[in-house]
């Protein structure tokens, strides 16, 4: 007898996407039913559910489409009391997302249903999306595209104190070396930067260092001025008890 697999797809994590994902796992070591799914987002905003937040579509269509069906594999589908009272064959809701918010887990456990998610599935992405950041920061792109978007060739992004500096060389802190600080940490590695990392949950003599002390050595160079000369930051230094902080803070979410 086979499983029935409801895959549960919206216009970002796509159906196409969640089935190729299962069948590379399964292969053919069970047999599997699947069915399908999509949810309006993100072309409709995803909001509360009834009871869970973050989800997409609607208690009714799901309930429809999870008759006869064993697993759920979806990233924003609401598992809601409503759902699970009215599903009574399911076993296992998959989240394909860092977190089960679109799930009720009490009302889940009530019921025998396993609910279960993908801590770091964006790890990948985030990390990228902050390089791509770190980098557009110190050399000024965002500026000088605009600049040039309106017609003005701004000659004076040239001078020295001006034009951004390199990583190569450069001191860089991570807050946490977890699924992202750790690919962050690798890829700066391959630019030739200095890596501190600040972490207070893993154990104490890992990186024995506080928060205020990376910040203050990524704080500045005595080797290049324009540290010190141009120093743009979303970071005050009162907040972190500084003196002074000619950093650039960038957060990787």
């Amino acid at each position: 007898m086979s499983t029935r697999i409801l895959v549960v797809g919206d216009y970002f994590v796509t159906v196409p996407l969640l089935k190729r994902a299962l069948e590379v796992e399964i292969q053919d070591q069970t047999p599997i039913e699947l069915r399908d799914l999509t949810l309006p987002w993100p072309d409709v905003a995803f909001g509360q559910i009834a009871e869970v937040e973050e989800a997409s579509g609607s208690e009714d269509e799901l309930i429809a489409a999870l008759e006869g069906v064993q697993i759920c594999v979806t990233q924003m589908a609401p598992l809601t009391e409503k759902v699970l009272a009215a599903a009574p064959d399911l076993k296992l809701f998959v989240v394909t997302r860092g977190g089960p918010v679109n799930a009720n887990i009490p009302a889940a456990t009530k019921h025998g249903v396993a609910v279960c998610y993908a801590p770091g599935r964006n790890a990948t992405a985030a990390t990228e999306h902050t390089m791509g950041v770190l980098l557009a920061t110190m050399r000024r792109i965002p500026e000088t595209h605009a600049a040039l978007q309106q017609g003005h060739w701004k000659s004076d992004y040239y001078r020295y104190e001006n034009c951004g500096i390199e990583l190569e060389g450069a001191t860089v802190g991570l807050i946490g070396s977890g699924a992202i600080g750790g690919r962050i940490a690798h890829i700066l590695k391959s630019f030739g930067c200095n890596i501190l990392i600040y972490d207070p949950y893993v154990a104490p003599d890992a990186f024995a260092a506080t928060l205020t002390d990376r910040l203050t050595a990524c704080a500045s160079d005595p080797g290049d001025e324009r540290y010190d000369r141009r120093g743009t930051t979303c970071a005050d230094a009162q907040r972190f008890g500084l003196d002074q902080l000619c950093a650039w803070l960038i957060a990787g979410l």
